[in-house]
């Protein structure tokens, strides 16, 4: 209905955002629309910059956070995001170290027992590292590289959502390094046995073969 896309969008121009969600809630189909995508995103902003405000601890931070907040506080859907991000403040400043730290198996230990964390961009920044790094293992498996890749294998450990393909991954890459380390002793060992004694091994017997 264009009448209802019109006003849906309306409503965000407005920068009435209680509106927009109501028609969106009686419109399911509005969700499938960039304009709602739009939304979502001004939302998520929002509770990024009243968090970061709040790690600061100080009453006024406090107060510019609610200010921020107040648009989308009696939205059914972020009600309680937003209530748990007031009530819970040290939750996420924790989480924010951690992740500024590297220290990724404490993150998504803490984000696993309080899921608000879930919903931070940071938490998606997070994943979309996890992603790369994957990417990279496979990237060095597809070279050879198999103690490189091994080495990064255990940092994808540390994330949680994705240490089941790390676990799988570790089995493949420690077979394929076992393999390259055999074939390099039989090559050392041919070398060995073909070459007049005292006269160096030429690098040529193993320059095939990355570890």
């Amino acid at each position: 209905n264009i009448g209802i896309f019109k006003e849906f969008s309306a409503a965000i121009a407005n920068k009435d955002y209680a509106l927009a969600y109501k028609i969106t809630d009686e419109n399911m189909m509005l969700k499938q629309t960039s304009e709602f995508e739009k939304l979502e995103e001004i939302y998520h902003q929002t509770f990024e910059n009243a968090k970061n405000l709040l790690i600061n601890q100080s009453q006024e931070s406090l107060n510019k956070a609610n200010i921020l907040l107040k648009p989308f506080i009696n939205i059914a859907s972020k009600k309680d995001s937003i209530s748990n991000l007031l009530r819970n403040t040290s939750k996420f400043i924790q989480a924010e170290s951690l992740a500024k730290n590297k220290h990724f198996g404490e993150y998504f230990r803490l984000a696993e027992s309080f899921k608000e964390i879930q919903n931070t961009k940071t938490y998606k920044k997070i994943l979309a590292l996890g992603e790369q790094i994957i990417a990279t293992i496979n990237e060095l498996e597809s070279e050879g590289k198999y103690n490189k890749a091994l080495e990064l294998n255990e940092v994808l450990k540390q994330f949680t959502p994705f240490k089941a393909i790390a676990n799988n991954k570790v089995d493949s890459l420690f077979k394929y390094s076992s393999v390259i380390s055999s074939t390099l002793i039989l090559s050392l060992k041919q070398a060995y046995i073909t070459s007049p004694i005292g006269r160096p091994i030429s690098p040529k017997c193993t320059s095939d073969i990355v570890l």
